[in-house]
């Protein structure tokens, strides 16, 4: 016969490993995630701050959530390219200014 102790013991103790085993898998995904936990916080807070804007932008163009939802990035980016471009053509005009320039011998 097996002692009625030693039933009770079987699911308390499955438990018990069943929560070292949530908490080293847990542990472990905080491990793994720790270098995304910065970039996942400022993308939950831009979201969350630019969502009356994207409200805003839906309404007055009438439009689905994707075109509203591109308005702001592509403009950032042509800006972004605006001050690439001027960076770019200004190294362009202070290379050619020097002088005549030669190919390197092969």
């Amino acid at each position: 016969m097996s002692n009625p102790e030693t039933r009770a013991a079987g699911p308390q103790l499955r438990r018990i490993l069943l929560g070292v085993a949530l908490g080293l898998l847990a542990t472990l995904c905080a491990l793994i995630l720790r270098p995304l936990l910065a970039p996942i916080v400022w993308a939950a807070i831009l979201a969350y701050a630019s969502w009356p804007v994207y409200r805003w932008l839906q309404i007055r163009l009438r439009c689905s959530k994707t075109p509203a939802a591109l308005v702001v990035p592509v403009l950032w980016l042509l800006i972004l390219m605006q001050r690439e471009l001027a960076d770019a053509y200004t190294t362009l005009t202070a290379f050619v200014s020097q002088g005549p320039h030669t190919l390197p011998g092969f």
